[in-house]
């Protein structure tokens, strides 16, 4: 798989809508641009199936991104299609092989792995329909779409998503609404690395930004919330061009910043290192063999933690287990005020969500950005105002100093840091008795074997 081959867009479409569904959106890409849009089981094409769960909508289209896909993909799913996109990235994180290549991964008001906030009256309601005449579930479908918009839609766009939604299977219809969006796939999907790109309409009600925060944002470790003014529940049909610049640019991100890029690859293979050198960095780009003295909770609060700290842009995915694995074995000192390290870092992951729910009612990963960053700034000066918890102002200074040291050593000691900025260190002799070394030294001297530095970054992933 070449890195820089653009990706394959794969679109899984909301409750009603179809592979059409997409393209308006489409039509705002550039021409060159692949997409797979799929007609998710009992709707679009696919209206003959009667539907089903969660996993065997995931299932069917797991295979057909495994019979068609080859290379980078990028997958978009928008409410219904979003919850089934987090199953599947699940199972690419799993390593399904269908679903090598899966790269970053865009969520429009979707539905959440937990169970739908949805009021029963709602449900009910909407349970009832598409049993009529003709006319009833015309006015039925056309109801359906105002009430998930802001404003009109264009025409044709209009006439095409009742035409969509009058062709929905009832069957799968139900199946949705009585189990598939009840379903709780939230601790079997837990926290995924997968980069996402999570847009939520300002006038949705149900799955606006606000349950996006909450429900759908603690499960992605690298995550951007984008709110969309003036835009309901109906994003791809509301705000198409919009919406294709914002794909654009997420799928377009150099989703390689993390990773060893070929030339420092070969240097590490080369005669230059030595045997002991090489497995140590290599050592470093695996995930940790030590199990996590965290639990679920803390160690998602060890990943927002880290994103503040280090850009997620550039972060190397095994970060948070790097450091969690660190406290396998003592580390010979600690500060004389705090715990032993492994229970005085549960204690201040512990407190991070204590003082979070005590000042804003929720945990420290469903905050905004903004927010995580005045309570960690706070924390770092020391503040004295924060709720009490287990650890006091004092404690958790120095643990956020200790935290800070932490996080950037094993940012700094990973092959693809090195790699970004050329460092050639590791490259001073060899397992011979003859060491190759460094001949011209001087300011700015560079020997033509030495890695080049990468360009630098904008840290653009980190939230909104």
């Amino acid at each position: 798989m070449n890195d820089a081959d653009p990706p394959t867009l794969v679109f899984l479409h909301f409750l009603g809508g179809s592979s059409n569904t997409w393209r308006y959106t489409i039509d705002h890409l550039p021409p060159s641009t692949r997409c797979l849009v799929i007609d998710l089981p009992g709707f679009g094409a696919a209206s003959a199936l009667p539907g089903g769960s969660v996993s065997a909508m995931a299932d069917e289209v797991i295979a057909t991104i495994g019979r068609t896909v080859r290379g980078r993909w990028v997958l978009v799913g928008h409410s219904m299609g979003a919850k089934i996109a987090t199953v599947i990235a699940r199972a690419a994180e799993h390593g399904a092989e269908a679903l090598s290549g899966l790269s970053h991964i865009i969520l429009l008001a979707g539905s959440p792995p937990a169970p739908e906030p949805m009021s029963e009256e709602s449900r009910a309601e909407m349970r009832g329909w598409f049993q009529g005449s003709a006319d009833e579930s015309m006015a039925q479908a056309r109801r359906y779409i105002a009430n998930n918009i802001a404003d009109s839609l264009d025409p044709s766009a209009h006439q095409a998503a009742v035409a969509d939604i009058l062709r929905t299977n009832r069957a799968a219809w139900v199946a949705w609404l009585d189990s598939g969006s009840r379903e709780n796939w939230a601790a079997r999907i837990g926290t995924l690395r997968t980069p996402a790109l999570i847009i939520a309409g300002a006038a949705d009600a149900d799955l606006g930004a606000e349950a996006q925060r909450t429900l759908m944002a603690p499960h992605f470790t690298h995550h951007r919330l984008i709110t969309l003014a003036a835009t309901g529940h109906l994003i791809p049909l509301e705000q198409p061009a919009a919406l294709a610049r914002l794909i654009e640019d997420h799928a377009d991100l150099p989703h390689n910043n993390n990773t060893i890029d070929a030339a420092y690859r070969a240097l590490i293979a080369s005669d230059r290192v030595s045997t002991h050198t090489r497995a140590a960095l290599l050592a470093r780009t695996l995930p940790a063999a030590e199990a996590s003295p965290f639990n679920d909770q803390q160690t998602r609060t060890l990943h927002a933690v880290i994103a503040r700290v280090i850009p997620p842009a550039v972060a190397p995915p095994n970060l948070a287990t790097t450091i969690a694995a660190s406290f396998a074995a003592p580390r010979g000192w600690r500060f004389a005020a705090l715990p032993p390290d492994t229970e005085a870092w549960s204690m201040a992951l512990d407190t991070l969500n204590h003082r979070a729910n005590h000042r804003w009612n929720t945990m420290f990963i469903a905050l905004s950005p903004a927010q995580q960053d005045t309570m960690l700034t706070e924390l770092a000066a020391g503040d004295t105002n924060a709720a009490p918890a287990s650890l006091d102002a004092s404690q958790m200074r120095l643990w956020f100093e200790d935290f800070r040291a932490a996080a950037v050593r094993a940012y700094m000691a990973h092959p693809a840091t090195l790699a970004r900025i050329g460092y050639s260190g590791i490259a001073y002799g060899g397992d011979g008795d003859h060491k190759p070394g460094f001949h011209p030294i001087g300011l700015d001297v560079v020997e033509p074997w030495e890695p080049k530095p990468r360009a630098p970054h904008a840290p653009a992933g980190q939230g909104a």
